[in-house]
């Protein structure tokens, strides 16, 4: 994450700078995803995922992050194929 995306969300997390580690992922993600969404695409179509850009506003700033979702769709063997 660059310095400037770390200081924007420090600032609007209320939370210091060392904050941004792995271990912190989850919080920084789920604080993303109640942000305003401005833009969310589909970059690329999977069998059981679509990879997503997503374009949040935090503040001033907007923030692009990669996410996935799923499709829905169920594998083989749950609609009775065997191996």
């Amino acid at each position: 994450m660059k310095q400037e995306v770390k200081e924007i969300l420090a600032n609007a997390m209320d939370v210091d700078i060392d904050y941004f580690t792995e271990d912190n992922a989850g919080d920084i993600y789920e604080f993303l995803s109640c942000e305003v969404t401005v833009q969310s695409e589909v970059t690329l179509e999977n069998r059981w995922w679509n990879d997503t850009e997503i374009v949040v506003q935090v503040g001033d700033f907007f923030i692009a992050y990669g996410d996935a979702t799923t499709t829905g769709d169920r594998t083989p063997c749950e609609v009775g194929y065997e191996r």
